[in-house]
């Protein structure tokens, strides 16, 4: 584990900081110095979009999961995704490609 000093007064701050941060400095020796930031709670409710979104997210990733797992699928897949990547140059991994495939093909 880092040994890390508190220090109270910060000479130079650096990123993005938001009022509703709480924010603890702290100096590494090793590193220089460094700040974690941790995000206050939300004030409102997510919105209907929001919840669709993460609905769709989480739908899109349990499929890709469970066509990650099949051994049928699995070989045409993999065939699928190199010839794509030779073609486009995406960077996409094998896994990240299979989420993209199911997520054109879950319109939730």
């Amino acid at each position: 584990m880092a040994r890390v000093v508190y220090s109270a007064p910060v000479d130079h701050l650096s990123g993005k900081l938001a009022k509703d941060h709480e924010i603890i400095f702290c100096f590494r020796q090793r590193s220089g110095c460094c700040y974690t930031t941790i995000r206050g709670e939300r004030k409102t409710a997510p919105s209907g979009k929001e919840v669709a979104q993460r609905v769709r997210f989480g739908a899109t990733r349990k499929a890709a999961l469970i066509r990650a797992k099949d051994p049928e699928k699995t070989d045409s897949d993999r065939k699928a995704w190199i010839a794509e990547h030779r073609k486009k140059g995406t960077n996409y991994s094998f896994h990240g490609w299979l989420f993209k495939e199911e997520w054109k093909t879950n319109k939730n």
